[in-house]
Parts: C-alpha cells; sequence; structure tokens
C-alpha cells in the first residue's frame, strides 16, 4: 500500500483509538496513522482481571488483531512511541520513540484524542502495589499472585473491576480482603445489595467499608492504613479505583470541559477546537436519553464514540445517538448488572429463571425504577444465577422507548420451559405490583 501524509492521526490504541481508525481507514485506506506507546495494540483489556487470576492463562488469547491484520485494514501504526506533547497552533504532534531512545515530531491534518483516563493512585510507587490496566501491569499482579509467600490480598475499590480482581484472587487460592468506602456496593438496592454481600462471604472474601488513607511501609506496602485508625496486613494490594477523565496529556489544551472534567465532545466527537476530535475514557459523552452528557469508562460506549469520530473526522459524519449508564459484572456465581438510574416509584421481584419445577432453575432479583410523573421506565437493576444481560438489554430499549409500567406488562417473549419461565422477569416484577423504597 502506498503511504501518503495521514487524512487522520489517532493517538491512543484502545477501544475508542482503534474502532475510530478502522472506521476512518473504512473511507481514507492507507491514510489513517494510529500512536500508541504500547507494542502491542488490540488487547481486550475488559478480560484482564482473568488473566491476573489464571483463568486465562496465556495473554496471547486477549490479543484480538495482529499488527498484520490492523495493516491489512488500512492502518499505519507507530508503536512504542509515547506522546510527549500536542502543538495545536502548528498542528504538530512531539513524540519519543521508546524503541529507538529518539525524539520526533509529526504533522496532523485532523487529530483524534484517545489517551484513555488518568489512573493515578496512592502507592503506586510500591512494587506490590498494582492497578491492573494492562497487559504489563496485569502480567506483574499475576506474577504477584503466583509467588508462594503472597498470602493476603487487598483489593481496594469495589466497583466491576474490583469485584472481578477478588476474584481473580480467590481463584488464585489467596486470602482476600476487598475495601471500598462506598455504602451499598455498586448503588444497589438492599435486597440485591444482600445477596451480593452473601455471595462474596460464601466465597471467602471479606468486605471492609472504610477508606484507604495510605500505606505501611518502605520497600513494600505491608499494610493499608483505613481512616478510622486500623491497618490490614497484605502482600499485594490490587488498585481497582480512582479513573479520571483527567489525562495529563491533554490538561494544558485550550478545550472545553464538562462537569466531570472530561473532554467535551458533540456527537460527533468533535471538541471545541477545529479538526481536533476525542473519544473514550478522556471525555465526556451525549446521554441517550437527554441533553446532557456523561461520564462512562467503559469500552464499549468507547468504541461506540470512537467509530462516530473517526468517521466525521474524513468526512463521512455519522452522529453517536449516545450510551445509557448500563453495565454487568460476573461475581463468582453471580450475575451483576444495571441499566439507566432508578426512579422514586420501584417495584422488586425475586424468583426463577426458568420454570420453578426445572431442575436448577435460577433465580433472579429485579428491581425496576419508574418516574413518578409519567410513569416511564428510567432504570433497572438485576441479580442473578444466570445470564441477566438480555433482560437489560430489553429494558434498555424500553427506556429509549418511554415504555411505562403497563406496556412492560404485556411485552412478550419467547417460552419454553428449560429456557425461560411462563411469565418474564420482567412481567412478573410489574405484575407482583410489589413495591419496594
Amino acid at each position: 500500500m502506498t503511504w501518503r501524509e495521514p487524512a487522520l492521526v489517532v493517538v491512543g490504541g484502545g477501544a475508542a483509538g482503534l474502532a475510530a481508525a478502522v472506521e476512518a481507514a473504512r473511507w481514507q485506506p492507507g491514510r489513517v496513522l494510529v500512536l500508541d506507546q504500547s507494542p502491542i495494540l488490540s488487547v481486550g483489556t475488559c478480560s484482564l482481571p482473568y488473566l491476573v487470576g489464571g483463568q486465562i492463562q496465556d495473554p496471547a488469547q486477549l490479543v484480538l488483531h495482529s499488527r498484520e491484520q490492523l495493516e491489512e485494514r488500512g492502518l499505519r501504526l507507530m508503536t512504542e512511541c509515547r506522546l510527549e506533547s500536542v502543538d495545536l497552533s502548528n498542528q504538530r504532534l512531539h513524540f519519543r520513540d521508546l524503541a529507538r531512545g529518539q525524539s520526533g515530531s509529526l504533522a496532523f491534518e485532523n487529530l483524534l484524542l484517545t489517551p484513555g483516563g488518568n489512573f493515578d493512585f496512592p502507592g503506586g510507587h510500591l512494587p506490590n502495589v498494582i492497578s491492573p490496566r494492562d497487559l504489563t501491569t496485569s502480567l506483574k499482579a499475576r506474577a504477584w499472585l503466583e509467588r508462594a509467600e503472597t498470602r493476603k490480598v487487598l483489593v481496594v475499590g469495589a466497583g466491576y473491576l474490583g469485584l472481578e480482581l477478588a476474584e481473580a484472587a480467590r481463584f488464585a487460592g489467596k486470602q482476600v480482603t476487598l475495601l471500598d468506602p462506598g455504602t451499598p456496593i455498586l448503588n444497589l438496592v438492599a435486597p440485591l445489595q444482600d445477596t451480593l454481600l452473601r455471595e462474596l462471604a460464601r466465597h471467602g472474601v471479606e468486605l471492609r467499608q472504610h477508606r484507604l488513607v495510605g500505606w505501611e511501609g518502605r520497600e513494600l506496602a505491608v499494610a493499608g492504613l483505613l481512616e478510622d485508625g486500623t491497618r490490614l496486613e497484605c502482600d499485594l494490594a490490587l488498585v481497582a479505583g480512582g479513573i479520571s477523565p483527567r489525562h495529563a496529556l491533554l490538561e494544558g489544551l485550550p478545550l472545553e470541559r464538562g462537569l466531570h472534567g472530561g473532554v467535551r465532545v458533540d456527537r460527533q466527537g468533535r471538541t471545541s477546537r477545529a479538526r481536533v476530535w476525542a473519544a473514550g475514557d478522556c471525555c465526556e459523552i451525549p446521554s441517550r436519553t437527554g441533553s446532557g452528557s456523561v461520564y462512562l469508562p467503559l469500552a464499549r460506549p468507547a468504541a461506540l464514540m470512537g467509530q462516530a469520530a473517526g468517521a466525521a473526522a474524513v468526512g463521512r459524519a455519522r452522529p453517536f445517538p449516545g450510551c445509557l449508564s448500563c453495565a454487568a459484572v460476573k461475581v463468582f456465581d453471580l450475575q451483576v448488572g444495571w441499566v439507566g438510574e432508578l426512579g422514586s416509584q420501584r417495584y422488586l421481584s425475586d424468583g426463577p429463571l426458568r420454570a420453578g419445577y426445572w431442575p436448577q432453575a435460577g433465580r433472579l432479583q429485579l428491581c425496576l425504577g419508574f418516574c413518578e410523573r409519567t410513569g416511564k421506565l428510567l432504570g433497572a437493576q438485576a441479580v442473578g444465577s444466570g445470564e441477566v444481560s438480555s433482560t437489560l438489554q430489553t429494558l434498555g430499549l424500553a427506556i429509549e422507548q418511554g415504555l411505562d409500567a403497563e406496556a412492560l406488562a404485556q411485552l412478550d417473549h419467547v417460552y419454553t420451559p428449560p429456557i425461560s419461565g411462563m411469565w418474564s422477569p420482567i412481567a412478573r416484577t410489574v405484575r407482583s405490583s410489589k413495591r419496594w423504597a
């Protein structure tokens, strides 16, 4: 492929950056350049906790596309190149070639910024305090877990990543304490929260709901220090919190910011500066249900926003409709998920996933939240022993369509005893009229 001056330079090869680059290369093959400091791109970072714990043994399994496959799709890759600064006035990037130990600069016609979020966390200078966010840090965490002398693991943060890391550490046979000041975890309503806490306890995870204020130890962290004055001994600390959109590379750039400090973009990824786009965890993205913006540092919103920005940057505008706040996480034998935000009027149900007489029918707890004024569905939370994402996807569509409780009660669904019950969990929740607040 003959190389010409790039029509688009993408900074960052994560979910947003590669989605943007591949989309742009559909229209401008051979004229899209991706710059990233990692030697390997296209990594399935959402599965990193399972690499840490050893459920996934070979890190190559997480590489989704090889360098050759990406180049065949029209991309030029500058890997092991760390961006040092951005000169918007002269439209130049200054970078450091880490492999050759040289500095260089690059002109750009259009620029798409996808460097990710900021992961600064206390104690990051200590070798056994690790935040597994990429292949390098995840393999480092696994190496610590594999040590016989690593017996006590402290996981800081009980979001979806922290819960996955706690499971990974237990899978590796370690004593695990999960530390988080939040009450409740994942903002679950009380009955769903109780189910989650029982599952953690059943699998030997001790939950401490206190705030970490520091570390004890000079060469290594030997204990986490809590705000109430107590200490938690540890041989390894896995930090799973603290992401923010304030990436150091973007702090000095004259780009408008949102309420959370992220770069403000429109529905095509445009920033406040001409010829500069942004996507991913450094951004606040348009909401799907309103006029405001939200901060959702997750791979799928990043990729969807990246696709829209990549197309727009090469003159193929395709507006991004926005995202609902939604996620799901596996916690040992449970699945936990949510979509939207619960309203003040709530309905709760707890029942079998399949026909109640079917062996191992499984259970699902579902909470639906409605607007008191309009009666429309605003959000849902689910905890179940089986797959919950399909139920939440249906409810996400219901939120977009503005459905109320009566419409949800009439939703049809496939029924056969080994797969589902006569009444879907959604219909069962509405029809039960079991209010909870």
